[in-house]
Order: C-alpha cells, then sequence, then structure tokens
C-alpha cells in the first residue's frame, strides 16, 4: 500500500470533518444571512455524504489511525471562530479555504487510484459536490 495515499486520506478526512464542523456551527447560528445559511444548511448535509464515501474509502486505502481526540480540537477551534462573533464573511472565506484544499487533495489522490475505477467514482463524485461548493460560496461571497 501506498503511504503516500494513506498520509493523503487521513490529512483529507481531517479536512472534511472539520469542513463539516465549521458547516454545522454556521447553520445553527446567527452569524448570517438567511440564504447564507440555507446553503450552510445543504452543504452539511453534502458533507454527511461525501464523510460517508470518504470512510469507505479509508477502509479500502487508510491505515485507521485518526485519533478522537484530534477532531475534537477541531471542533472546538471552529466552535471557538463561530462564538468569537466572526463575521459572516470571514467565515465564507474560511470555507472557501477549506473547500478548496479539499479538492486539490482530491485531485492528488487520483493519480493515486489509476487502476481502482469504483474509488475513483466515489472520489469524483465528492470532487463535484466540492466544486459545487466552492462556486455557491464564491457567489454568496459577491454579497459582501
Amino acid at each position: 500500500m501506498n503511504t503516500e495515499l494513506q498520509s493523503l486520506l487521513h490529512e483529507v478526512f481531517l479536512k472534511e470533518k472539520r469542513l463539516n464542523v465549521l458547516y454545522h456551527a454556521l447553520a445553527e447560528g446567527d452569524s448570517c444571512e438567511e440564504t447564507v445559511k440555507n446553503f450552510y444548511v445543504k452543504a452539511r448535509t453534502d458533507q454527511d455524504g461525501d464523510l460517508e464515501m470518504l470512510q469507505a474509502i479509508n477502509e479500502r486505502y487508510g491505515d485507521g489511525s485518526i485519533e478522537p481526540g484530534i477532531l475534537e480540537k477541531l471542533g472546538e477551534t471552529l466552535l471557538q471562530l463561530t462564538s468569537d462573533g466572526a463575521n459572516c464573511e470571514r467565515l465564507l472565506r474560511q470555507a472557501l479555504d477549506y473547500e478548496s484544499e479539499l479538492i486539490e487533495d482530491y485531485k492528488r489522490s487520483l493519480r493515486f487510484l489509476t487502476a481502482d475505477d469504483e474509488t475513483r467514482r466515489m472520489i469524483n463524485k465528492i470532487l463535484t459536490i466540492k466544486l459545487l461548493h466552492k462556486r455557491d460560496v464564491l457567489d454568496k461571497l459577491k454579497m459582501y
């Protein structure tokens, strides 16, 4: 098994969880207008599906070494960000950064999976959602 792919999948999983926590906090918070909150609710639902597919990919290629404590620290950091009164534009920019990072990571992972069509299809599906989210976040940023 390629250790670089394992490391990449581990990193992607943590980034997806971080983004999921951000979308959850924003969907529940009061820092944004209703149209932006609606996007966060949809994005959070999409993220749940992405995480399920990513879990299946990690079971196939990952090493299963994700520590729950790391996820808690990520969540605490993001909740702190939202509770500090960060404005909606700043939070949208953070979401855009996370989505952009993940897009590049998923593109990198495809290079390792040339012989696995099933996993490539799952990653391409996730990648399509990431690209749509990025476009939606860019559209929402135009409001500010």
